[in-house]
């Protein structure tokens, strides 16, 4: 499952459907083009905490999943943090897959 997810990231970033890093991410909630944001498990307490208080703010659903040595691998990056979905049909996808874990 988590290879799936992955994988549908790597999708995202060819599609042009991803906001990689925490400016990226917080400038895609804040003009209301996230719809889904992914946060690494092992990224620090303060930028777990801004950033499900904003997407709690902004009704942007997220969740917490994997490394982010792994999340930045499938997107072609650096370590990242916290990844945005930003195309709608991607967003769901994900969404359901990381519900099912």
């Amino acid at each position: 499952m988590t290879d799936k997810i992955l994988r549908l990231l790597g999708l995202c970033v060819k599609s042009g459907g991803l906001a990689p890093g925490d400016s990226a991410v917080k400038d895609a909630i804040l003009r209301g083009r996230a719809h889904f944001v992914i946060i690494a498990e092992d990224c620090g307490e303060n930028t777990r905490k801004k950033f499900e208080r904003l997407c709690s703010e902004k009704n942007v659903e997220c969740a917490v999943f994997c490394k982010k040595s792994v999340i930045g691998r499938a997107v072609g990056k650096d370590e990242k943090a916290v990844v945005a979905v930003t195309d709608k049909n991607f967003a769901d996808a994900v969404g359901k897959l990381i519900n099912r874990l």
